[in-house]
C-alpha cells in the first residue's frame, strides 16, 4: 500500500508551485495594464465637451501631457513583463535554483508594480478634476 498521502512535496514540485503563483500574479498585473492602456483613449473621447475641457485646462494645464505618461506608464509596466519572463526563462536555461529571487527579477518586479500605480495615480487625477 503506497502513502502518497502523507508524503511532503518535493523541493522541485515546491519551487513549480511558487514559480507558477509568481507568473499568474505577473499575468494579472499584464492584464491590468493591458485594459488601463485603453482607458486613456476612451477617456479622451468621453472629454469630447468642450466644457469639461475648459474645467480640465482651467484645474491641470498639463493634463493632456499627464494622459501622455499614464499611457507610456503603462506600456513600460507590460514590457517589464515580458523583461519579468525572460530573466524566469534566464534562470531555467542556467539551472539556477532562485528563479524568482534573483535581483534583476525582484527589482524588475516592483518596477512593474510601480509604473502600474503610478499610471493609475495619475488616471485617478484627471478623473477627479474631470468630475
Amino acid at each position: 500500500m503506497s502513502d502518497s498521502g502523507n508524503s511532503k512535496p518535493s523541493k522541485s514540485n515546491n519551487l513549480n508551485f511558487i514559480v507558477e503563483r509568481y507568473l499568474d500574479q505577473v499575468k494579472i498585473i499584464t492584464a491590468l495594464a493591458t485594459t488601463l492602456l485603453i482607458t486613456p483613449n476612451l477617456f479622451l473621447t468621453i472629454l469630447d465637451k468642450p466644457d469639461i475641457i475648459t474645467h480640465l485646462n482651467t484645474a491641470i494645464p498639463c493634463w493632456e501631457t499627464i494622459l501622455l505618461i499614464t499611457n507610456i506608464l503603462f506600456i513600460l509596466s507590460i514590457l517589464a513583463t515580458y523583461l519579468i519572463y525572460s530573466s524566469i526563462v534566464g534562470s531555467l536555461i542556467n539551472k539556477d535554483k532562485d528563479l524568482i529571487y534573483r535581483p534583476f527579477t525582484r527589482i524588475i518586479s516592483i518596477l512593474q508594480f510601480v509604473f502600474l500605480s503610478c499610471g493609475c495615480i495619475g488616471l485617478l487625477v484627471i478623473f477627479q478634476y474631470s468630475l
